[in-house]
């Protein structure tokens, strides 16, 4: 029972970021096409089945954070404010907060947080360089 009410939590989040979505018509089909390209890299190179698991989650639920985020700043697209460009920068934070309490997301959770960092340490939300970023959030 308690397995059951854990796929049924971890579904609706995924059904969320899949609604996040589809707030941006631009973004259509993202969220599947990076599941499946990360599953797919993470078994290629051979990772634990419970990391190729995480990759896939973090494909669907990697950008939830977005549901915080303004329908005026979302859609905006390149031309941010600065003020609105702080806004944008938080979702990664929010997702990774959404899905703090499931423990089965553990893995899922540096995906989420670290979706946006660069390795050369220009990205978000921690500035994070090269390998100090995730191995799973760099896929």
């Amino acid at each position: 029972e308690f397995t059951d009410e854990l796929e049924t939590a971890e579904s609706v989040l995924c059904t969320l970021g899949l609604s996040v979505e589809s707030r941006d018509p631009y973004t259509e089909g993202h969220c599947e096409r990076l599941a499946l390209n990360a599953s797919n890299l993470g078994r290629h190179l051979r990772l634990h089945e419970e990391e190729i698991i995480a990759l896939r989650r973090g494909g669907y639920l990697h950008d939830l954070g977005k549901i915080a985020v303004p329908d005026e700043i979302l859609k905006k697209g390149a031309n941010l404010t600065p003020e609105e460009w702080e806004v944008m920068k938080l979702h990664p934070l929010t997702g990774e907060n959404i899905c703090r309490p499931l423990r089965s997301l553990r893995l899922v959770l540096p995906i989420i947080r670290n979706h946006h960092e660069h390795f050369n340490g220009s990205g978000y939300p921690d500035g994070l360089k090269s390998r100090t970023i995730p191995l799973l959030a760099r896929i």
